[in-house]
């Protein structure tokens, strides 16, 4: 089996979702040489310390010092979980595709490109906001408790409990693997603009049959924040990728895309001419011998269908006209008319 020739085919495939799974195993393989590497030369804090550069931090203040977070931390796992990347691979090929479908693949790709820097400084300023930010020299529950009994006049009274609760907040509120990290944020953004768009599509699931696509994204949430917790930043920025989701749609459905205001000097390479929808340009081949000249005029050739469905690939199936959706059904209804002959 050609490995390559397998990866590339995939990536033509499915576009956007396929780039984004590849960059996922793509950081995923490289944080696991960053951790082979480091553990083989006994650099365990080197290896952290890192993992916390790529990652995003609880405040804009500690971004400022490492400004290249907001476009790595899709990329990176605080904890490594070879677990959790395969979930995340597994929602994404799902979720993604139908958003493609239905939404278009540009618009995917445009949607992504805007919201990984947008989820991270709206998910830093939030966070330094509510004031979720350990301290900069995170205390050792353990020594403080034993500073305090060991050595008790070393503290006042009234500053023993105030010490002991510092420490176990400061170790225990904010573990790592609750940093903004990995693509589950960004995921969000794809679910749930895909559930306001198609909140009744149907996905096949495991023992539950088929299951309403706006059910899985309330639960799949849900199960994230019970995991995350609410006011975590890795919370913040789970919520604030499902709204965006919702709010990408909801401009949408009046006339507002957010994706093509900011993003309008992008133009893919090559586009493709305008599509013009024309009758009775059948080929010979594609028409009955005798035909009238009434059922000439009915038939929808494949070059026509063809310019549809590259439409539908590049926009979305919202974005055809009235005409060309009536062309596409002429088109289905011709095939099952030379099925039945």
């Amino acid at each position: 089996m050609d490995v390559q020739k397998e990866i590339k085919d995939f990536l033509q495939r499915n576009k956007t979702v396929g780039w984004l799974i590849g960059l996922m195993i793509g950081g995923f393989l490289l944080q696991v040489i960053f951790l082979f590497v480091f553990y083989l030369l006994d650099k365990k804090p080197a290896y952290e310390s890192l993992m916390y550069a790529l990652t995003l931090p609880y405040s804009l203040k500690n971004w400022l010092s490492q400004p290249w977070s907001i476009i790595t931390w899709p990329l990176f796992l605080a904890r490594l979980d070879p677990l959790r990347l395969l979930v995340n691979g597994l929602i994404l090929f799902a979720f993604g595709r139908i958003h493609q479908q239905v939404l278009g693949e540009q618009r995917t790709r445009r949607l992504v490109l805007l919201t990984v820097p947008l989820i991270g400084l709206m998910t830093i300023t939030l966070s330094s906001l509510l004031t979720i930010e350990p301290t900069s020299v995170t205390p050792d529950p353990a020594k403080a408790v034993t500073a305090v009994t060991v050595t008790p006049n070393t503290f006042t009274e009234p500053d023993q409990p105030a010490v002991l609760k510092a420490a176990v907040h400061s170790a225990s509120a904010h573990p790592n693997h609750l940093r903004p990290s990995g693509m589950i944020a960004l995921i969000m953004v794809l679910v749930f603009s895909a559930v306001a768009v198609v909140p009744n599509y149907p996905i096949q699931l495991f023992l539950f049959g088929q299951v309403r696509i706006v059910w899985v994204g309330v639960i799949l949430l849900g199960v994230e924040l019970l995991w995350a917790g609410f006011f975590t930043p890795l919370g913040i920025a789970l919520i604030i990728g499902a709204g965006l989701g919702f709010l990408h749609v909801f401009l949408l459905k009046r006339g507002t895309d957010i994706t093509e205001i900011i993003w309008s000097y992008y133009q893919d390479t090559n586009p493709k001419p305008k599509m013009t929808v024309k009758y009775g340009s059948a080929k010979p081949e594609t028409q009955k011998p005798g035909a009238t000249k009434a059922e000439r005029k009915n038939v929808v050739t494949q070059d026509i269908i063809d310019d549809i469905l590259d439409k539908i690939n590049d926009k979305g199936y919202e974005s055809l006209t009235r005409e060309e959706k009536e062309l596409l059904f002429k088109a289905s209804s011709q095939k099952e008319d030379e099925k039945k002959e």
